[in-house]
């Protein structure tokens, strides 16, 4: 393996493991391999035996504890954190702690200095690529999540996916001439800012301190982009609201699927359940299916469907069939359907009308859908 000759054992192992190290680095980059040329592996047998040893020692489940014990001492023999930071282009080898950390601190470095959030969110785009070929190294991948264990490749990489949304959405709004495109817009990419709005502000325990300016001036820029792309389409709804308010609401997209047959069908209701999620949901779906299964539709809702008022449009019935009035008794609306006399507003109301005109007989919360002894295969009805 052209490892220096045992001496000492818990000191043979760390020059060992530099030696792995230093061969490791000067193999990645062979036009300037670092200084250190007394524990580099010359070429040949030996060093093709000793990078395999390298290699499996960091996939091999049982041989990983020691791994990640020996090298930040073979780290302190070595200088190859300042090779690395002084390379052109970071090097292909990911084996050594110092080195991955030497990295990730010049590229916080050097985004820090990036005051503008535009701009800070295009570089950390261009970088994401160079962040995730970090990431797939032992440091990020495989590594305890201790202080001395993973470095916080992955956080830079949530940061860099959320600032390449931030940098879609710089123009989008330019855009639209209807209050329509944005709905468009937004039920095809728009989404995702919701979700890069999710990743920006989590918080995570093990998240590197010196990433905490970065992640702010991205915050301040995630929100002047939503107030800009909202003031845009509050402006284009008060011009153009007709081909908005012309979508299909959830209870008409509802009735038209039941109108299509008899197969046992489930209406779940989920309040306030933002658009993102319910493709990531679809996304979750699929993934276990030969073909696709689910799509997600885009309705238009009158009143907020987590509102007593609002529940009302989201049965399955069309729009114009339901009446809409204020109880000057109860100080509030009360909704009323065709042949039907009840207050839709009020949940008991709304299950017996689910059951009088789609013979729909269970009623479940989610606590009951969950329970595994509560649905027993075929000891549910249709509906």
């Amino acid at each position: 393996f052209g490892l220096p000759e045992p001496q000492d054992e818990e000191q043979w192992r760390v020059r060992a493991t530099a030696s792995l190290l230093c061969t490791d680095a000067a193999q990645s980059v062979p036009h300037d391999p670092p200084r250190e040329a007394g524990h580099i592996i010359p070429e040949g047998q030996p060093r093709i035996r000793a990078l395999q040893l390298l290699r499996q020692w960091q996939i091999n489940v049982e041989h990983i504890p020691a791994f990640e014990q020996l090298v930040p001492k073979a780290d302190t023999v070595l200088g190859l954190q300042f090779w690395a930071r002084n390379l052109p282009t970071a090097p292909r080898s990911r084996s050594s702690r110092a080195v991955e950390a030497a990295l990730f601190a010049k590229a916080i470095e050097q985004l820090d200095r990036i005051e503008s959030p535009v701009a800070l969110a295009q570089e950390l785009e261009k970088s994401l690529p160079r962040f995730m070929e970090r990431a797939d190294g032992f440091w990020e991948k495989r590594a305890s999540r201790t202080a001395t264990g993973r470095i916080g490749w992955s956080h830079l990489i949530r940061l860099a996916e959320a600032a390449s949304t931030l940098g879609e959405c710089q123009q989008v709004d330019k855009e639209w001439k209807h209050a329509a495109d944005a709905v468009q817009w937004y039920a095809q990419r728009g989404h995702l800012l919701d979700r890069s709005g999710e990743l920006l502000f989590q918080e995570s325990a093990d998240a590197p301190k010196s990433l905490t300016r970065i992640r702010a001036r991205l915050r301040r820029g995630f929100k002047q982009t939503l107030d800009r792309i909202g003031r845009a389409f509050s402006e284009l709804l008060a011009s153009s609201s007709a081909e908005v308010m012309a979508l299909p609401t959830a209870g008409e997209l509802a009735a038209a699927e039941l109108g299509k047959g008899k197969q046992p069908t489930a209406l779940i209701f989920l309040d306030a359940f933002r658009l993102e999620l319910g493709h990531r949901l679809a996304s979750l779906l699929n993934a276990g299916e030969p073909a696709q299964r689910a799509v997600v539709s885009t309705a238009v809702a009158p009143i907020p469907s987590i509102t007593a008022l609002g529940m009302a449009f989201a049965l399955p019935v069309e729009r114009g069939k339901l009446h809409v009035s204020l109880d000057a008794e109860r100080r509030g609306f009360q909704v009323s359907a065709d042949g039907w006399k009840g207050d839709l507003t009020v949940a008991e109301q709304r299950r017996k009308w689910l059951g009088k005109q789609f013979s729909v007989t269970d009623f479940l919360s989610i606590k009951d859908v969950l329970n595994p002894e509560t649905l027993q295969p075929g000891a549910r009805p249709k509906r």
